[in-house]
Protein backbone atom coordinates (compact mmCIF):
# COMPACT_ATOMS: atom_id res chain seq x y z
CA UNK A 1 0.00 0.00 0.00
CA UNK A 2 2.88 2.36 0.71
CA UNK A 3 4.24 1.86 -2.79
CA UNK A 4 0.87 2.73 -4.31
CA UNK A 5 0.57 5.81 -2.12
CA UNK A 6 4.00 6.98 -3.24
CA UNK A 7 3.12 6.34 -6.90
CA UNK A 8 -0.15 8.29 -6.67
CA UNK A 9 1.49 11.20 -4.87
CA UNK A 10 4.35 11.17 -7.38
CA UNK A 11 1.82 11.29 -10.24
CA UNK A 12 -0.11 14.12 -8.57
CA UNK A 13 3.13 16.04 -8.04
CA UNK A 14 4.03 15.65 -11.71
CA UNK A 15 0.61 16.99 -12.71
CA UNK A 16 1.17 20.04 -10.48
CA UNK A 17 4.66 20.50 -11.94
CA UNK A 18 3.27 20.32 -15.47
CA UNK A 19 1.07 23.31 -14.63
CA UNK A 20 3.75 25.11 -12.58
CA UNK A 21 7.18 23.99 -13.86
CA UNK A 22 9.19 25.94 -11.27
CA UNK A 23 7.16 24.73 -8.28
CA UNK A 24 8.88 22.70 -5.59
CA UNK A 25 6.36 20.08 -4.49
CA UNK A 26 7.70 17.49 -2.05
CA UNK A 27 6.19 14.02 -1.83
CA UNK A 28 4.88 13.50 1.68
CA UNK A 29 3.50 10.51 3.51
CA UNK A 30 2.05 11.92 6.69
CA UNK A 31 4.78 14.12 8.16
CA UNK A 32 7.58 12.31 6.35
CA UNK A 33 9.02 13.72 3.15
CA UNK A 34 10.02 11.06 0.62
CA UNK A 35 13.32 11.70 -1.13
CA UNK A 36 13.34 11.98 -4.90
CA UNK A 37 15.58 8.92 -5.36
CA UNK A 38 13.34 6.73 -3.22
CA UNK A 39 10.22 7.88 -5.05
CA UNK A 40 11.88 7.15 -8.40
CA UNK A 41 12.84 3.64 -7.23
CA UNK A 42 9.29 2.97 -6.04
CA UNK A 43 7.84 4.15 -9.36
CA UNK A 44 10.38 2.01 -11.22
CA UNK A 45 9.48 -1.03 -9.15
CA UNK A 46 5.74 -0.59 -9.76
CA UNK A 47 6.28 -0.10 -13.50
CA UNK A 48 8.53 -3.18 -13.68
CA UNK A 49 5.97 -5.21 -11.75
CA UNK A 50 3.15 -4.10 -14.06
CA UNK A 51 5.35 -4.74 -17.08
CA UNK A 52 5.98 -8.31 -15.94
CA UNK A 53 2.23 -8.82 -15.44
CA UNK A 54 1.47 -7.52 -18.93
CA UNK A 55 4.28 -9.56 -20.51
CA UNK A 56 3.17 -12.72 -18.71
CA UNK A 57 -0.47 -12.15 -19.62
CA UNK A 58 0.39 -11.55 -23.27
CA UNK A 59 2.56 -14.69 -23.39
CA UNK A 60 -0.18 -16.82 -21.82
CA UNK A 61 -2.87 -15.37 -24.04
CA UNK A 62 -0.63 -15.90 -27.07
CA UNK A 63 -0.35 -19.58 -26.12
CA UNK A 64 -4.11 -19.98 -26.48
CA UNK A 65 -5.41 -19.26 -22.99
CA UNK A 66 -8.37 -16.90 -22.68
CA UNK A 67 -7.38 -13.37 -21.55
CA UNK A 68 -9.06 -13.51 -18.12
CA UNK A 69 -7.32 -16.77 -17.24
CA UNK A 70 -4.00 -15.62 -18.76
CA UNK A 71 -3.74 -12.24 -17.08
CA UNK A 72 -5.12 -13.40 -13.74
CA UNK A 73 -2.71 -16.35 -13.86
CA UNK A 74 0.17 -13.92 -14.42
CA UNK A 75 -1.00 -11.76 -11.50
CA UNK A 76 -1.44 -14.81 -9.30
CA UNK A 77 2.00 -16.20 -10.17
CA UNK A 78 3.88 -12.92 -9.75
CA UNK A 79 2.08 -12.07 -6.53
CA UNK A 80 2.23 -15.65 -5.18
CA UNK A 81 -1.46 -15.20 -4.42
CA UNK A 82 -2.89 -18.66 -5.00
CA UNK A 83 -5.75 -19.33 -7.40
CA UNK A 84 -6.42 -17.17 -10.42
CA UNK A 85 -9.68 -16.39 -12.19
CA UNK A 86 -11.33 -18.10 -15.13
CA UNK A 87 -10.30 -21.67 -15.89
CA UNK A 88 -7.51 -21.55 -13.28
CA UNK A 89 -9.93 -20.55 -10.51
CA UNK A 90 -10.19 -21.92 -6.98
CA UNK A 91 -12.00 -25.10 -8.07
CA UNK A 92 -9.40 -25.91 -10.74
CA UNK A 93 -5.62 -25.96 -11.05
CA UNK A 94 -2.92 -24.59 -13.32
CA UNK A 95 -2.93 -27.63 -15.59
CA UNK A 96 -5.28 -25.65 -17.85
CA UNK A 97 -2.17 -23.81 -19.07
CA UNK A 98 0.00 -25.41 -21.77
CA UNK A 99 3.50 -26.56 -20.82
CA UNK A 100 5.14 -23.39 -22.17
CA UNK A 101 2.60 -21.35 -20.23
CA UNK A 102 3.45 -23.18 -17.03
CA UNK A 103 7.12 -22.42 -17.67
CA UNK A 104 6.24 -18.72 -18.03
CA UNK A 105 4.22 -18.91 -14.81
CA UNK A 106 7.18 -20.57 -13.10
CA UNK A 107 9.43 -17.67 -14.16
CA UNK A 108 6.87 -15.18 -12.85
CA UNK A 109 6.66 -17.08 -9.56
CA UNK A 110 10.44 -16.96 -9.35
CA UNK A 111 10.45 -13.17 -9.85
CA UNK A 112 7.62 -12.68 -7.38
CA UNK A 113 9.01 -14.90 -4.67
CA UNK A 114 12.57 -13.60 -4.75
CA UNK A 115 11.49 -9.98 -5.34
CA UNK A 116 11.68 -8.27 -8.68
CA UNK A 117 14.71 -5.97 -8.28
CA UNK A 118 17.17 -8.51 -6.81
CA UNK A 119 16.22 -11.08 -9.43
CA UNK A 120 16.63 -8.59 -12.27
CA UNK A 121 19.97 -7.49 -10.83
CA UNK A 122 21.08 -11.12 -10.70
CA UNK A 123 20.21 -11.58 -14.39
CA UNK A 124 21.87 -8.32 -15.42
CA UNK A 125 25.02 -9.11 -13.44
CA UNK A 126 25.30 -12.56 -15.00
CA UNK A 127 24.96 -11.21 -18.55
CA UNK A 128 27.48 -8.49 -17.79
CA UNK A 129 29.95 -11.13 -16.60
CA UNK A 130 29.44 -13.12 -19.81
CA UNK A 131 30.06 -10.00 -21.89
CA UNK A 132 33.28 -9.28 -19.99
CA UNK A 133 34.56 -12.82 -20.58
CA UNK A 134 33.83 -12.54 -24.31
CA UNK A 135 35.57 -9.16 -24.47
CA UNK A 136 38.67 -10.59 -22.73
CA UNK A 137 38.77 -13.51 -25.16
CA UNK A 138 38.61 -11.15 -28.14
CA UNK A 139 41.44 -9.04 -26.71
CA UNK A 140 43.67 -12.04 -26.06
CA UNK A 141 43.02 -13.42 -29.57
CA UNK A 142 43.85 -10.09 -31.20
CA UNK A 143 47.09 -9.81 -29.19
CA UNK A 144 48.30 -13.28 -30.21
CA UNK A 145 46.80 -13.65 -33.64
Amino acid sequence: MLRLQVVFRYAFRELVRARHPKAVVPIRLGRTTIEEQIAAKVVGFVLLYLGLIVAGGVVLTGLGVDPVTGFSGAISALGNAGPALGDAGPTNNFLVFPRAGRAALMALMFFGRLEVFPTMLMLVASTRGIAQVRRRRRLTRSNFG
